[in-house]
C-alpha cells in the first residue's frame, strides 16, 4: 500500500493511518496526477521506483518489514 501526504514528516495520526492500512511508502508526486485523473474520471496507473531511504537504519528495517508483509499477505 502506498500513502500520500503533503510533507516529509508525519504526525502520530499519520503513522496510525499508515500502520492500520499497511502502508509501505509515502508517495507525494503521483498523488496530484491521480487526483486530477479522478476528477476527470480518467484511468490512471502509476509505477514508481524507490531509489533511497533517507530516514536512517531503523526506517530501512521498517520499510523492509512492510515490503515483506505486502508480498506475503
Amino acid at each position: 500500500m502506498v500513502s500520500s501526504g503533503n510533507s516529509l514528516d508525519y504526525t502520530e495520526q499519520d503513522m496510525a493511518f499508515m500502520t492500520s492500512n499497511k502502508v509501505a511508502v509515502k508517495e507525494m508526486e503521483a498523488a496530484g496526477v491521480a487526483w486530477v485523473a479522478a476528477m476527470f474520471k480518467a484511468p490512471m496507473f502509476c509505477l514508481k521506483s524507490i531509489t533511497d531511504i533517507v530516514d536512517g537504519e531503523l526506517w530501512q528495517w521498517i520499510f523492509a518489514a512492510y515490503m515483506h508483509m505486502q508480498l506475503h499477505t
